[in-house]
């Protein structure tokens, strides 16, 4: 080892692809830098290398406008001289889906390979903020270094950098704070006394931190050009009487001297979610909520139904589209970096980062089906014009049913995309309409074997089917009846709701008769202010805004003054809240409310909880308060209880027409402790309810009182729990007062610049200093939530389960009588073992297998039990990255130990 350090300068760029200007701006900007490197790795032989962010999307950018260059960048990345990947965009963590995390580095990979070397450095230099499974998300892509600069904490002093981060499982990196930032030496002059001078500066302030004898010096920041005259600089400091060594090279010349004092690391296991040094910006988990709750949709889609269905179709014969779901899924992660996902560009980036996400969801919908108009009525439509079922996943499967089991007539056939059996929600959405001989001609003629047969044999005897849900009820293939409720809308489509037990990873077919149910009233009871299933009573107290009281008829135990809106002023930016100093807050539960009861039937009952709350109309001139103008916002709230089904569904709608302020929506819960439990990546993690982390203003430390959530909040003691499930909303706060704690997400913040430099928050400016007018989110707003009360823990209770159930309902398909080579009922593969989640079900890359992926959420060891229905060829442990572990024994079921808190990859051939 040398006397003296390194210090390694890393020429390298920051690219941000949208941000305070739009994504064609910054791409002719990247052009010009790309042309510039080229330039320069031409003509000096001596210039080592330069690292594009640690990502391959520039790439594709690039060279959809310079595609001729494509063989000389190839040429120049394997020989180490552009450094790419692993990452296909550097992404915001907290607000994208586990699996996003594991596509992206996967997608990286794909992409990056066709292009040659990808960097094995776990390079995140300026998202805000990093989960507490990273490092086990990294080691399952064989990458053992993570290099960063946002959510050290004071732990720093002690730990320095390099130093050991371990997941909760005990997974480890090597994890190296860019003390002072990635952009350390982006001004280095190319004078040498200068340079030397800069280069002192550096290493005074890293001396006192350095755990390995190494700096990175990182000579570029954001959307900087390559410095052509680093070469001659290192040449001339070789010869000048510095503290450190001078050279050029990369992260992965620094990876490889960190790895050499492993041994020697200090560790720290948990969230990097501090702002001790560097900002991580907590305001942009519910900037622009609209945005979020569209990518959750999205990632749902694809995930939870696009991928396992099609999955499903694959191995019944159909050929898997690869491209068009890669292609969904690139539209979802162009999405992802920070600057997108998070809201916190100008309103110009956002319109298109909504455009990529309506995008990706209207792709996976016809992945799916055709929809909104009936998909049998589309085999008669499309199939004149050319169009074929087998494009989508739904009537692709159900054509293969066999659906005789009831005689000639209508079916339909409900989907179960979790692989645990469960009492579940299905929804149908359709316009009615009749099947006649001259459609039965036409379905004859495109349709599938057994569909072409059902139609000629209808055809032959003049049958004219009806598909309408209207009046009926279902029977399945044992003769149970199952009730089901048609809602109509005013532009003639209905909606179909039923519940039943559904079978893993699998389907149930129904035949649909004509019939009423009749015994729901036992199940299901409205009165003048209270709605109630079998499980739960919920009272409305109108003179308090509907505030909702809930019964657990289970416990006896009462939650009360649920669902009330609490709205402030915030004088924030997109990236972080700000209370005026001298605040209003407006409540729901000073409002009296109307109350009707909009939806009765044998599955569930909907109330309508309607008021108006005045709000101040915007900041007061000097933002120092709010107006004194006020504004009048109506609300809608829809609760619903489901037959069965021990939750309460939320819809509330809301006309945002006031400005700089922030809505959220407050549950108390009436339990009395100092922490919680919330989703995150793969795991489900314990915080205390007042969160360590702040904002250094002057002298003093300003609480930043919030949290991020995947998708739910949980909070018991002994006797009583509640949980609350969001969708697409990730912002919760855990308010403690006399009473219990309360759990508070929010639903809109409003605010009408990129960055200001006068919060009472934040000390000074995050961005530039832009106005944004469409971060206010006026006009119509919708957003679901759902109440799950439970006694004993979280996990006795299943409340993990229930709330994916939630977010995962089943999905459903009709389809006209015939024969089919599968069953009616059918389940593919079964995990059982508590705690254990899921989060994938897909074909792998290598086009053969399938990937099942399953975890423990868990501090407790478990074992997964899984259930195989049709006998692989094949069974094996993988990693993230889909590369082969281990063998597994064959066995009708195969059971599986999960250390707390791990991910299980299965790779199933058959």
């Amino acid at each position: 080892m040398n006397e003296k350090p390194l210090l390694i300068l890393i020429s390298h760029t920051h690219w941000d692809r949208e941000w305070y200007y739009t994504f064609e701006k910054f791409r002719y900007r990247l052009v010009k830098c790309i042309d510039n490197l080229l330039d320069i790795l031409r003509k000096k032989q001596d210039f080592h290398s330069f690292m594009l962010d640690g990502q391959v999307a520039p790439l594709e950018d690039y060279l959809e406008v310079r595609p001729e260059k494509k063989e000389e960048l190839k040429k120049f990345i394997n020989e180490g001289k552009i450094l790419i990947g692993p990452w296909y965009v550097q992404p915001d963590e907290f607000l994208v889906n586990e699996e996003s995390l594991v596509r992206n580095l996967l997608y990286g990979r794909l992409k990056g390979r066709e292009f040659g070397h990808i960097m094995k450095i776990g390079y995140l230099p300026d998202t805000f903020g990093h989960t507490a499974q990273l490092p086990q998300i990294l080691r399952g892509f064989g990458i053992d270094t993570f290099v960063f600069h946002r959510g050290i904490g004071v732990e720093f002093e002690e730990l320095g950098t390099p130093f050991i981060w371990k997941s909760p499982d005990g997974s480890e990196v090597i994890a190296l704070f860019l003390y002072g930032g990635y952009c350390n030496l982006a001004q280095l002059p190319p004078d040498v006394k200068g340079a030397e001078e800069m280069i002192r500066g550096l290493y005074n302030r890293w001396k006192k931190y350095m755990r390995a004898p190494v700096i990175p010096g990182m000579v570029g920041c954001d959307h900087h050009l390559p410095k052509d005259y680093v070469p001659d600089v290192v040449k001339e400091l070789s010869k000048a009487d510095l503290p450190v060594e001078v050279m050029q090279g990369n992260l992965e010349d620094v990876a490889n001297i960190l790895r050499q004092s492993k041994e020697k690391l200090k560790s720290f296991k948990g969230e990097l979610l501090s702002s001790h040094y560097h900002w991580v910006l907590y305001g942009t988990w519910s900037t622009r909520t609209y945005l979020k709750q569209l990518n959750f949709d999205c990632e749902i889609l694809l995930l939870y139904y696009v991928e396992p269905l099609w999955t499903l179709a694959w191995l019944f014969g159909a050929e898997y589209p690869e491209s068009e779901i890669s292609t969904a899924w690139k539209y979802v992660l162009l999405s992802h970096p920070h600057d997108s996902i998070c809201g916190c560009s100008v309103d110009e980036v956002h319109k298109e980062v909504e455009t990529r996400l309506i995008k990706a969801r209207e792709l996976c919908r016809e992945l799916l089906y055709c929809t909104g108009r009936g998909d049998i009525l589309y085999w008669y439509l499309g199939g004149r014009a050319g169009y074929h079922y087998k494009w989508h996943a739904l009537p692709l499967i159900t054509s293969k049913i066999d659906l005789t089991f009831a005689g000639d007539g209508l079916y339909v056939v409900a989907f179960n995309t979790l692989p645990w059996r469960r009492k579940t929600l299905v929804r149908m959405k359709f316009k009615p309409y009749q099947i006649t001989p001259l459609m039965l001609s036409e379905i004859a003629r495109v349709a599938s074997k057994n569909v072409a047969e059902s139609a000629l044999q209808l055809l032959k005897h003049g049958k004219t089917i009806s598909v309408d849900f209207r009046n009926v009820i279902l029977k399945d293939p044992a003769g149970n009846i199952i009730p089901c409720q048609v809602r109509e809308f005013e532009d003639g489509s209905i909606e179909v709701t039923w519940i039943d037990e559904l079978p893993p990873l699998g389907f149930k077919s129904y035949s649909v008769i004509k019939g009423e149910y009749k015994d729901h009233e036992e199940a299901l009871k409205a009165g003048e202010h209270f709605i109630e299933n079998d499980y739960l009573r919920v009272e409305f107290d109108i003179e308090r805004g509907g505030a909702l009281r809930i019964l657990d008829k289970r416990t006896g135990e009462v939650y009360e003054g649920l669902a009330v809106l609490e709205d402030g002023g915030d004088i924030g930016d997109e990236y972080d809240y700000s209370p005026p100093e001298h605040d209003k807050i407006i409540r729901s539960d000073n409002i009296k409310a109307s109350l009707e009861l909009i939806e009765q039937g044998p599955v569930y009952l909907c109330a309508k909880v309607s008021y108006t709350m005045k709000i101040p109309k915007s900041a007061s001139e000097n933002r120092k308060s709010r107006s004194e103008e006020e504004i009048d916002i109506p609300v809608d709230l829809y609760v619903t209880l489901y037959r069965g089904i021990p939750r309460v569904d939320l819809r509330i709608v809301i006309d945002n027409r006031a400005e700089d302020h922030r809505l959220r929506i407050v549950f108390p819960t009436g339990v009395k402790t100092k922490k919680h439990y919330a989703k995150t990546h793969y795991m489900i993690i314990e915080r205390p309810n007042e969160s360590p982390h702040y904002y250094l203003h002057g002298t003093s430390k300003v609480p930043i009182k919030t949290y991020p959530t995947r998708s739910w909040v949980s909070i018991n003691d002994d006797k009583r729990g509640l949980c609350i499930v969001a969708k697409g909303l990730h912002e919760y706060e855990i308010r403690e007062n006399k009473n219990g704690a309360e759990i508070i997400f929010t639903l809109l913040r409003c605010v009408g610049w990129l960055s200001r430099g006068d919060l009472l928050t934040r000390p000074g400016h995050a961005g530039p200093y832009i106005n944004t007018p469409d971060a206010q989110c006026l006009g119509i707003r919708s957003f679901e939530l759902s109440i799950i009360p439970y006694s004993g823990s979280l996990y006795e209770a299943g409340v993990h389960k229930l709330a994916l159930e939630y977010i995962v309902p089943g999905i459903a398909h009709e389809d006209i009588s015939h024969k089919g080579e599968l069953p009616p009922q059918y389940s593919l593969l079964e995990v059982e073992g508590d705690p254990i989640l899921f989060s994938t079900f897909k074909r792998g890359i290598d086009g053969k297998s399938i990937i099942l992926r399953i975890y423990n959420p868990s501090p407790h060891t478990t074992k997964a039990r899984i259930t195989l229905h049709k006998r692989p060829h094949r069974l094996l442990r993988a990693r993230l990255d889909e590369e082969d572990i281990t063998e597994l024994e064959i066995k009708p079921t195969v059971e599986i130990p999960l250390k707390p808190y791990r991910i299980e990859t299965i790779k199933i051939l058959f």
